[in-house]
């Protein structure tokens, strides 16, 4: 962090208990990832979910959902552009729009999306059914 000078500008939180994490995305500016390998990306979609712009890797779970009006993302092993990207958006040098950044991730991920997914999934095996 020293190196690339973000911990003047950075409070670094190794755990928060699961049952905290939210009340800790809240007061956040930016949720930062650096994950190798992500199957998912639970976590950083959390963050988006309260509406904060993430800087993570490309590390597969998230490589789809990372665009200029959510974040960053930055090759694995790529410090220079995590560092460079966690300032500017500390600065002020780069703004995001919490609304847009939370709407994109719950139409996607949040509970309707999902139930409307999970019916289609039913409605089509029951049409395969009906058809078989």
């Amino acid at each position: 962090a020293s190196k690339y000078q973000v911990s003047e500008v950075c409070r670094f939180i190794p755990y928060v208990p699961h049952s905290q994490l939210h009340q800790y995305y809240a007061k956040s500016d930016v949720f930062v990832s650096t994950s190798l390998a992500e199957t998912f990306g639970i976590a950083v979609r959390e963050a988006m979910a309260v509406g904060k712009p993430v800087v993570c890797t490309a590390s597969g779970g998230v490589d789809d959902d990372i665009f200029d009006f959510n974040g960053f993302k930055a090759e694995i092993y790529d410090y220079q552009a995590i560092a460079n990207a966690i300032i500017a958006i500390k600065t002020g040098a780069v703004q995001f729009n919490s609304h847009k950044i939370r709407t994109y991730v719950v139409n996607k991920y949040g509970r309707e999306a999902f139930l409307k997914k999970m019916s289609a999934v039913y409605e089509d095996a029951l049409k395969t059914k009906e058809r078989a």
